[in-house]
């Protein structure tokens, strides 16, 4: 049998991941809504809101010292606002209206029984009469929802003409620890004497709406654009202890991929075969897998590329490139198939060793000029 280290006290053969930053040309940006740089049409922390806003559903003021829920463990809630002391929240503060034992959730007890529910969060009118063609929303958010795709967090801008959908807001592939900031091109509403914004959550069903919820906060609209669309991965180990030859599939590792502003295209990842030593032939494929939303390898999930090791690296073009968009985070699955051939007692694994190992598509005046991103920080 193969075995697989990491997970035991042989740690020096582990499954080897750095920690990759990738950025186009600035650093990482990391924590609560930037100061306005230039024009600033709109601004509130919550602390208190201002008049004008509107809510239904579950959103209300959560204040630190009156809201129960921050640091709760119920769920994944923040500790605090993101600019103390009050967020706008979405989430049933007690019980009920909650289900029995679901304060701190969105799990509304409709009579004995779970039921749907959605609410509107909806800003004051904000005029952008003299705006020029650019105008940007920023905001801090912390979110824990059904898996990443079943409940719903949009964001949409009314000037109007009816309500125009800006942001599908995805939960996070793994759990929050910190306030995360999002970017959302607004242009067009560009122009307009009254635009509103409307923060909508939407359960769609009853069915697993115990978590946290949805945060807002530290709402900017101002005509500043990020210039640089800073694409984050972040690898995890998810090697076994160890499998037996003739596996396919064999789940070694997964990465994250986040951008902080606009989206980027992935098309191409290149990974390194680890072991003592690393044999090709320990390897017959291996193959990155888009995940299908649920943060759970199996089925549903979608192979994007794959490749066989030769010198111990390989380099997989992605025949189906993954976009990534600001406030979607999306992952990659490596598994390995292992041939029946394979050497018992060989050990192998994976690494990505530096943020040059991802490739992000940058389309030129050809259209197909590719850039790879040179790394900024990395941990190995």
């Amino acid at each position: 049998m193969l075995r697989f280290p990491g997970k035991d006290r042989k740690r020096a053969l582990c499954v080897a991941l750095a920690l990759a930053n990738l950025t186009a040309a600035t650093a990482l940006f990391f924590g609560n809504v930037p100061n306005a740089q230039a024009v600033t049409f709109f601004q509130d922390g919550f602390d208190p809101p201002l008049l004008g806003w509107t809510m239904d559903g579950a959103w209300h003021l959560a204040a630190e010292g009156v809201d129960p829920c921050y640091g709760n463990p119920t769920a994944n809630h923040p500790s605090g606002a993101a600019s103390p002391p009050g967020s706008m929240a979405y989430h049933l503060d007690s019980s009920p209206p909650a289900m029995p034992g679901e304060a701190c959730t969105y799990d509304e007890d409709g009579g004995g029984f779970p039921v749907a529910n959605a609410g509107n969060l909806t800003s004051p009118a904000i005029d952008l009469a003299s705006s020029g063609l650019a105008v940007w929303l920023h905001f801090a958010t912390w979110r824990e929802v059904e898996f990443s795709v079943f409940d719903f967090m949009n964001v949409t801008i009314e000037y109007g003409s009816g309500p125009v959908q800006v942001l599908q807001l995805t939960g996070p592939p793994t759990p929050q620890t910190s306030w995360e900031a999002i970017h959302v091109d607004i242009s067009a509403g560009a122009g307009s004497p009254s635009v509103t914004i409307t923060f909508r959550f939407d359960t769609v069903d009853n069915i697993l709406n115990g978590f946290a919820g949805w945060y807002i906060d530290d709402v900017l609209v101002d005509d500043v654009s990020l210039t640089v669309d800073t694409l984050t991965v972040a690898p995890q180990d998810a090697a076994p202890l160890d499998i037996q030859p003739g596996t396919s599939n064999a789940l070694m590792a997964w990465l994250d991929l986040t951008v902080d502003a606009n989206s980027a295209t992935v098309d191409e990842v290149r990974l390194d075969l680890t072991g003592v030593p690393p044999v090709d032939g320990d390897v017959s494929l291996v193959c990155l897998w888009l995940d299908d939303g649920n943060g759970t390898f199996g089925m549903g999930d979608v192979a994007v590329g794959c490749g066989g090791f030769a010198g111990a690296t390989t380099t997989i073009s992605l025949f189906a490139t993954v976009v990534v968009t600001a406030g979607v985070p999306e992952r990659l699955w490596v598994a390995f198939d292992v041939p029946a051939g394979a050497t018992v007692g060989d050990f192998i694994g994976v690494r990505v060793a530096n943020a040059g190992y991802v490739a992000r598509a940058l389309l030129g005046v050809d259209g197909n000029q590719r850039q790879a991103i040179e790394p900024q920080n990395q941990h190995v």
